[in-house]
């Protein structure tokens, strides 16, 4: 959970206790079924990364380094999209090159940070397109999200990695 006025992120375990509070940034934290603590961070264009901290840790290691799809692309986002009931770690990617062409990816991470599954997500007409775009993960590892459309209002999308 995010502090809207205050540079701290409040970080809640799955049953909804609170964990902590990790000051002086915005990033989405979600704690796995061992209340290890994972973030995603974006550094200039070209790098990504995921880290991992233990339960009551302040101290956080690279658990998966995220890179542009190809040369001359490049990174203009990296958001953690959750984890599901395996401790599966699941990355969104929005990436661009020559600041125009834009897509997304959906990365999926096993708990000992190797890639196992990674999906390109397609662009499609938005009717608000300042909304903020949020993946969500469901326990069996199934990615949420919506989009809105002039005619049908809203839409939901379910996103399925190959088992």
């Amino acid at each position: 959970m995010r502090d809207t006025y205050v540079p701290a992120v409040n970080v809640f375990s799955r049953d909804g206790k609170f964990e902590g509070e990790r000051k002086g940034a915005y990033w989405t934290v979600y704690a796995d079924s061992r209340g290890r603590q994972y973030k995603a961070q974006l550094f200039g264009v070209k790098n990504g990364i995921v880290s991992r901290s233990d339960r009551g840790s302040s101290q956080a290691a690279t658990f998966a380094a995220i890179g542009p799809v190809a040369p001359g692309w490049e990174l203009a986002e990296v958001r953690l999209a959750g984890l599901d009931a395996s401790d599966n770690v699941y990355v969104k990617t929005t990436e661009a090159i020559h600041e125009k062409l834009r897509f997304g990816r959906l990365l999926r991470f096993d708990p000992s940070g190797k890639k196992t599954g990674e999906l390109a997500i397609a662009r499609s007409m938005e009717y608000f397109s300042t909304l903020p775009r949020f993946y969500r993960v469901t326990p069996s590892g199934d990615v949420l999200t919506f989009a809105t459309h002039e005619q049908l209002g809203y839409s939901i999308s379910k996103v399925t990695f190959p088992r």
